[in-house]
């Protein structure tokens, strides 16, 4: 019982009851800036540098270290630059435990955490529905000097400005509770949630009892290093775990990464953004340790500006001439991103009212040659033979356009995330599909998601998905439309 009064006041500082209950920063002051101006100038010098990685769709998850800034903070830099301009409001944070011992994952009492730039909001609603699983709770001091989660939430608030935080500190795992808690957190994931696993990598030299390699450090050191990252960014948690366990690589947020690479969909493609150690910079590598940025995406890939233009231009010139019982126009497409084979749909609206909607999986021809003859299609969609869209109704049409990534087969039918993924189910000879932006405009679940394609598109069990019988497909969208859709 005496414990506990002094425990409290480390982590938290807490007012009257009814007050906010807030953990104070702990770090500010030693590991970066405590002065909020001289920290933000800081941050936003590493942003300055760090290069626009083509990601080929948004941004879902992160790797970042967790040392001093004046080591990692360009490393970190690297990779929260890529969620500038995204939409993202909230952030679920795994760390590992450097103070303290424990099994599953910690998860504080508090409303806020607090950092030289301000308060950051706990989403109490996802942290408390997360702390019902049994491999989650709150483990006394785990969190109050625990400085893996700290180190980023700087970087998120110059990123992000407004976002709220699920904030997770991990001990121990069984092999098999790395995919039960990464299930358990995908559940909380969806089009605006980014996931970060704060991590070093290779600790190498006597303080770390970890000195395999007495030559060639730096090259040795990073074929090690690299070679975990290979299976990281192949989103391979299994083979990442077996690799950690065989060379006893020094990477401390080895379960923080399992749980997040758990969490990650079978279509996310994960990119290296930056990779150095503490010895570059000291130029001493019998104690060094290693930092690397990495991001993950779920995207078809990225048609540019100019390229969604043509394709818009090309829909509505097709449209226009088929409505006025001409031909489809010829067109000489030069653009590069519209050369690519790739599936696509085109869908009409008039002030938000479907009008049609056609596609293909499949490419057969580059992608402007299919999406004029889905624009045809479009115009012709067998829903709405009995009130087609008229020439007259033409500039009154909004036009947009779904160029697609590759389908893949998910084993369960609830890994996907709403209003990235859309799906495609098949069932026997039925089959259906409702594209991403479906979720997003009808403000659905996974499960009403789901549950209304089998049942509405279908035509089979709102549960059918649950069958082995029913195979469920995910894919990404990159979405676009003129000025007229809305």
């Amino acid at each position: 019982m005496k414990i506990w009064p002094i425990f409290l006041l480390t982590l938290t500082v807490v007012a009257e009851a009814g007050e906010a209950r807030v953990r104070p920063a702990a770090m500010a002051g030693t590991w970066y800036p405590a002065e909020a101006k001289v920290l933000r100038k800081q941050i936003e010098g590493y942003f300055a540098k760090a290069p626009k990685a083509e990601l080929g769709g948004p941004p879902v998850a992160l790797i970042s270290p967790h040392a001093g800034y004046r080591f990692s903070g360009r490393c970190a830099g690297a990779a929260y630059a890529q969620l500038r301009g995204c939409d993202i409001r909230r952030v679920i944070l795994m760390g590992p435990s450097h103070h303290l011992r424990f099994h599953g994952g910690s998860i504080p009492k508090v409303d806020f955490y607090q950092t030289p730039l301000g308060r950051i909001p706990l989403d109490r609603a996802v942290c408390d529905a997360v702390l019902k699983s049994p491999l989650v709770r709150t483990v006394p001091g785990a969190h109050s000097e625990e400085h893996s989660l700290e180190l980023q939430l700087p970087f998120l608030q110059v990123a992000l400005k407004k976002f709220s935080l699920v904030p997770i500190v991990l001990g121990s795992l069984k092999e098999k509770e790395h995919s039960e808690l990464g299930k358990i957190l995908r559940r909380h994931v969806d089009a605006h949630t980014l996931v970060v696993a704060s991590s070093d990598f290779t600790h190498y030299g006597r303080r770390f009892g970890f000195t395999p390699f007495q030559k060639n450090l730096r090259a040795n050191i990073e074929k090690l290093d690299k070679g975990a990252v290979e299976h990281i960014l192949k989103v391979d948690p299994s083979g990442f775990r077996k690799y950690v366990s065989e060379t006893g690589a020094t990477i401390c947020g080895r379960v923080p990464i399992s749980v997040m690479l758990e969490m990650l969909t079978p279509d996310c493609r994960g990119k290296l953004l930056e990779y150095y150690m503490s010895g570059d910079l000291n130029n001493d590598y019998s104690h060094s340790v290693s930092y690397a940025a990495c991001v993950f995406s779920i995207g078809p890939g990225e048609v540019g500006a100019a390229g969604r233009k043509r394709l818009l231009e090309v829909a509505r010139q097709t449209l226009r001439a088929v409505l006025n019982g001409e031909p489809p126009p010829e067109f000489d497409i030069q653009n590069k991103d519209l050369q690519v084979e790739r599936g696509v749909f085109v869908t009409y609206k008039n002030k938000g009212r479907l009008r049609g909607c056609i596609g293909r999986f499949v490419p057969h021809q580059p992608l402007w040659k299919l999406a004029g003859e889905m624009a045809v299609a479009a115009a012709h969609d067998r829903r709405f033979v009995g009130d087609p869209i008229t020439s007259e109704e033409e500039p009154e049409i909004g036009i947009q356009i779904s160029v697609l990534s590759p389908m893949v087969r998910v084993k369960d039918p609830l890994n996907f995330v709403p209003g990235i993924h859309g799906l495609y189910i098949r069932r026997g000879r039925r089959t259906g599909t409702y594209l991403p932006q479906v979720a997003t405009e009808q403000g659905w679940d996974r499960r009403t998601f789901i549950s209304h394609l089998c049942r509405r598109k279908i035509g089979i069990a709102p549960d059918a998905w649950k069958d082995d019988e029913t195979q469920v497909y995910i894919y990404s969208a990159q979405v676009f439309g003129d000025s007229t859709e809305k």
